[in-house]
């Protein structure tokens, strides 16, 4: 040993509160306690055994170095006892590498952290260095927390390149700092904060939080990684202490009241320079923790100390479209879905999904922005069971859309080619979630088999308690009146428990029977559009709609049809759908054509059903009252007659045959008994009858029943040959 030299060589240093010296021969018996220190031998590759040969081996390396500026060593000293030591060992020019060690009496009091600092000054200041470089073995946080205190950037690992222990290899943690860089820690070493509160807390993870369970099918399908198991839970913690040693992210345990780990949260992306002030929000729950609100109250307890002791501006959050439970959770805090990117996600390289991204502002009202899923109640009624769709709810043979739902559904309101199944389930889904929609399945009662749809929907935060219905069948449970009945118990739901003040509907122009359901429920037509329903198929046409106030009289506003008339002679029963044919029929009667001048081609049967279907209910400002005529004890149509052009108490009667009827004196009785009904029963005081010059029969008819003539207006009435005639008039009054 020279210590004559090293003390003739080794410039002195002092920084505050430490002293840096030349090694010597006195040093000895501290070195070899350094040198066999456990978490000394853990990390640094040390000769073993070591004792004082090898201490005066090393003090003999110390004079080496100095000799050939290969290595400079200073030792620290503190009240004249061997603390450590610390070297500068030569990289390339104008480069070394430092290197530390310090005995374990002197831990903890920020000691080695000053003694870098003053070699380090004296580098670049007295050496002229420009780049100082530092390594240390993955693990070795006292090493790294000097070098972060001292303004190192670390570069990178270097996997199994580290000598450790007792002939192991770790990886080599990696970092720099040139003379031009600040001496200070240029992010944050973030150490999560213990929080507490409604039976859970946020604290560290410990080596002993290893868990035992096992992924389940849940976390292999939105984790799209593995959780840190048994055998992959060293390397998880190193790796979340990694990136909170680089100021990038913190991470918290989940545990119960009795400490033991439920899951994980964290904070990610802290240090990125476009975001700063900002940061992600990312969680996991082991199986056996999920459903009891853990994650709702992790997020309550984290937030705040965001915002507050962080003193963070802005979080986001993403989930998988298809992770109810995760999404659920954002929205219940409060945090705001901004969009969602479609196909964002891959997982194993095979399934693809869309990302739906949420943000959550310091400045934001939170209380106003949580959004809890509208989950339908189950409601029941005589035949029907409303309740929420299942997975299991595919379409069964025969259910399958048909041309009415392609001409009258908006496009993805039904499952089909376009919205397979499972899609569609999982839309619904999502928009239960995010409170935009109340859906229902209707079903039957008795077997649970799904037979259509309801829901409501279009929920305007600036018009409180309005919502939008809809509805739909399958093909296999159409004119049952489930519909009807599902209508009902919606609408009763939506007003006494749902709290909605106002419920309104659209419809095609030329959906009549959802028109006829609605107006059956009590809804008012309110106004009509050109050109603004768009029908699944993509064409365009009118649009009719319906409102309904809570504070409606529902009963006086309902659309029933008209009473059933039975005599001797006739039976007058609402219009039907099923009288499409037959009416057309009459319409195309040479005789029908010429007395009312229908010259073109006929619409098809299709429009003659809605058209029957439309006056099976009575509408007094439309189309008015009208009856199919039948034969005593049948159904089928004979004919019609209806009071129609209504005004106060005041109307006209229309009526018509098909031509295999007339002369079976059915027209007479039917005008008849709607007269009598009109004036007994249905508050009218004067009727009236237009008949063409000429049309005997009808005139006939009219006679028949009471009615006089009254004038006619001259050359009104156009004829089928292009021909005009008088038109003529009789009337009767109520008492006459």
């Amino acid at each position: 040993m020279d210590d004559a030299y090293l003390a003739a060589t080794v410039p002195l240093l002092r920084g505050a509160g430490v002293t840096l010296r030349a090694h010597s021969s006195r040093d000895v018996p501290a070195i070899v306690a350094m040198c066999t220190d456990e978490r000394m031998r853990r990390f640094v590759p040390l000769p073993s055994p070591y004792a004082e040969p090898q201490a005066i081996a090393f003090l003999d390396s110390v004079a080496a170095g100095w000799r050939d500026d290969s290595i400079l060593a200073w030792a620290i000293d503190v009240d004249g006892q061997f603390a450590g030591s610390v070297n500068l060992k030569l990289v390339a020019p104008g480069t070394r590498e430092i290197g530390f060690s310090l005995h374990p009496a002197y831990r903890g009091q920020g000691l080695m952290t000053q003694a870098v600092r003053t070699v380090l000054d004296y580098a670049y200041d007295g050496l002229g260095l420009g780049t100082v470089l530092w390594r240390a073995a993955v693990g070795n946080w006292a090493s790294r927390r000097v070098a972060w205190a001292n303004g190192f950037t670390v570069d990178g690992t270097w996997p199994a390149s580290h000598p450790v222990g007792e002939g192991d290899v770790a990886g080599t943690w990696l970092g720099h700092r040139h003379a031009t860089d600040p001496g200070e820690p240029r992010l944050p070493w973030y150490e999560p904060a213990v929080l507490e509160g409604d039976g859970i807390r946020l604290r560290p993870w410990r080596e002993s939080d290893a868990p035992v369970q096992t992924d389940d099918a849940e976390t292999v399908r939105f984790m799209g990684q593995p959780m840190p198991g048994p055998g992959s839970f060293d390397d998880f913690l190193t790796s979340q202490r990694e990136r909170m040693a680089g100021g990038d992210a913190i991470f918290w345990c989940i545990a119960d009241v009795d400490d033991r780990p439920l899951g994980g949260i964290r904070l990610l992306n802290l240090a990125r320079r476009d975001r700063l002030g900002g940061a992600r929000v990312a969680y996991w729950l082991h199986p056996s923790a999920r459903g009891r609100g853990v994650l709702g109250k992790a997020l309550e307890l984290l937030i705040p100390h965001a915002f507050g002791d962080l003193g963070l501006q802005r979080l986001e959050a993403g989930a998988d479209q298809d992770n109810a439970a995760s999404l659920r959770v954002l929205r219940r805090v409060g945090f705001r879905q901004i969009g969602t990117e479609k196909d964002a996600l891959t997982y194993g390289g095979t399934r693809v999904s869309s990302a739906v991204q949420f943000e959550l502002s310091a400045s934001d009202d939170r209380a106003a922005q949580r959004v809890s899923p509208r989950v339908a109640p189950v409601l029941e009624t005589a035949r029907l069971r409303l309740r929420p769709w299942r997975i299991d709810d595919a379409p069964r043979p025969g259910q399958e859309r048909d041309e009415i739902s392609e001409r009258f559904m908006p496009a993805n309101a039904q499952p089909g080619p376009a919205l397979p199944w499972d899609q569609w389930f999982a839309r619904r889904r999502r928009f239960t979630d995010s409170g935009e929609i109340v859906c229902w399945c209707i079903a039957d009662a008795g077997t649970d088999e799904p037979l259509g749809d309801i829901l409501l929907f279009g929920f305007d935060e600036n018009v409180k308690g309005n919502a939008e219905l809809g509805y739909w069948l399958h093909t296999n449970a159409r004119g049952h009146g489930y519909v009807d009945e599902a209508v009902e118990e919606v609408v009763r739901w939506a007003f006494a428990e749902g709290g909605f003040t106002r419920l309104h509907a659209g419809t095609d122009s030329d959906n009549i029977a959802s028109q006829n359901v609605l107006r059956r429920a009590g809804f008012v037509q309110w106004g009509n559009d050109r050109q603004n329903w768009t029908r699944m198929d993509g064409t365009a046409s009118d649009g009719t709609f319906f409102e309904l106030l809570a504070s409606d009289d529902r009963q006086a506003q309902r659309a029933v049809p008209p009473p059933t008339l039975r005599t001797e002679r006739v039976l007058l029963r609402p219009t039907s759908a099923r009288d499409a044919q037959r009416a057309r029929e009459a319409a195309d009667d040479a005789q029908t054509r010429f007395w009312f001048n229908r010259t073109g081609p006929l619409p098809d049967v299709q429009e003659y059903r809605e058209r029957m279907a439309s006056r099976s209910l009575i509408d007094r400002a439309r189309w008015g009252i009208w009856w199919a005529i039948c034969a005593p004890g049948e159904d089928l149509l004979q004919g019609a007659i209806g009071i129609q052009n209504i005004e106060n108490d005041e109307a006209e009667i229309g009526y018509w045959m098909h031509p295999d009827a007339r002369g079976k004196g059915l027209m007479s009785a039917a005008l008849g008994e709607i007269t009598r009904w009109a004036f007994a029963e249905g508050g009218f005081r004067h009727l009236a009858v237009q008949i063409a010059e000429g049309n005997e029969a009808s005139i006939r008819v009219a006679r028949a029943a009471g009615y006089q003539p009254v004038g006619a207006w001259h050359r009104r009435e156009l004829l089928g040959d292009g021909s005009t005639v008088d038109l003529l008039a009789f009337d009767r009054a109520a008492d006459s």
